[in-house]
């Protein structure tokens, strides 16, 4: 038993030495990769396992005049263990990933807990093609397929938090086309529309489309699905993104997440977004136009509105980075009452010990609720965010 708890730790400390910079994604097994605990059998298996962890001490203020804490204390965010590789061959790949912490369990707003974020099943076609199974992120805005892992602040935007698709079940296909030096890839999925751990509810299903160009070829390392300019661009790169979302017969106030509503509404979205880099310098934004029908008889209303985010950062050394987000909410005048305008202004500092795998980050920033800046308007106040990652 001795030797076997050695073994296993030594596994984990090799893991952890080994393709740190290797960027986590979210919407494919990296059956390639040497981080985490690797077991492989020739062509026939591998299973790679990996952990992460963030650990956070927030601060909310009262309003914006009074500092005093109306919420002060420390929190697991996330904790996740991941699992991925093939069976029988490279071609026929699995993902799965499980979360424990009580945020990523869902049961800060509910009674269920979800421990199932990802559970999928690949087939590779190709290098530049393949479909999957299962259950993972729809390929809508970028923040949200961007890991949690891999984010310049420790938390994303209001506008995702209220505008985006989340997480849902279903049949996904992923596909990139090469052109030259540019890249054009297409995301689609066909899904249930009631989101992740949901039970089947209806007939009605939900159908994502997402569009990508790269006009200057693809990011180092997959930059574009990694917030900052860690792998220093030492040319200008960029992709510019569009889709389209319909959920019909949603049942939850968001469509695939949220709380129940008593009759169901057909959602509609449309989202953009861009992501550049360049010498250490990183710019992201995206905007989101959410709308569909109001269910009849409800007490909760479907959150419909528009939003618009733009973050970007600077390393001003190869381990210490400095980031400024804005971030505004506006909700549908029909939903208004429920759902008010709200924004975000905030600045941070990353240190990057061991890339996104481990490292520090500290935010603070100004929440405005309605449209007033005012700090004595009700509803505005100051929140700080200091936050541990640490994983393989």
């Amino acid at each position: 038993m001795k030797q076997l708890i050695c073994g296993l730790i030594c596994l984990v400390f090799l893991g952890q030495l080994s393709a740190q910079r290797e960027t986590e994604s979210d919407e494919a097994p990296l059956g390639t990769t040497s981080k985490g605990v690797r077991f492989q059998k020739d062509s026939l298996f591998l299973v790679n396992m990996r952990f992460r962890m963030q650990n956070r001490l927030f601060y909310e203020s009262e309003d914006g005049l009074n500092l005093q804490p109306a919420t002060l204390g420390f929190l697991v965010r996330r904790l996740r263990f991941r699992f991925d590789g093939y069976l029988f061959s490279p071609k026929l790949a699995y993902y799965i990933q499980l979360s424990f912490s009580r945020n990523d369990l869902g049961l800060a707003g509910g009674t269920v807990a979800e421990p199932i974020r990802d559970a999928m099943i690949y087939y590779h076609f190709s290098p530049n093609f393949y479909i999957g199974f299962g259950q993972s992120k729809l390929p809508g805005n970028r923040q949200r397929v961007v890991s949690s892992g891999n984010l310049q602040l420790p938390e994303r935007s209001p506008v995702n938090n209220l505008l985006t698709l989340d997480r849902d079940v279903g049949a996904f296909f992923y596909a990139t086309l090469p052109a030259g030096k540019q890249v054009f890839r297409l995301k689609g999925a066909v899904s249930s529309g009631e989101g992740r751990n949901a039970l089947p509810r209806d007939a009605g299903l939900a159908y994502t489309l997402r569009a990508e160009w790269l006009p200057f070829g693809s990011f180092k390392n997959s930059g574009d699905y990694s917030e900052g300019d860690l792998e220093w661009e030492n040319q200008p790169k960029l992709s510019i993104s569009a889709g389209g979302h319909f959920n019909q017969w949603a049942i939850r106030q968001a469509g695939t997440h949220g709380l129940d509503m008593s009759s169901p509404s057909d959602f509609q979205a449309i989202l953009v977004d861009l992501a550049f880099k360049y010498k250490g310098w990183s710019l992201m934004s995206e905007g989101i136009y959410k709308t569909g029908n109001l269910p009849t008889n409800s007490a909760i209303l479907p959150i419909l509105g528009q939003g618009i985010m733009i973050q970007a950062g600077k390393m001003v050394s190869k381990k210490t980075e400095l980031v400024a987000r804005w971030a505004q909410f506006i909700p549908l005048a029909s939903v208004a009452m429920q759902y008010p305008q709200r924004s975000q202004t905030g600045i941070g500092l990353n240190w990057y010990i061991q890339g996104h795998r481990i490292k520090s980050q500290v935010f603070m920033g100004y929440e405005q609720s309605g449209s007033r800046w005012d700090l004595s308007q009700p509803g505005n106040n100051w929140i700080g965010q200091f936050q541990v990652e640490f994983g393989i």
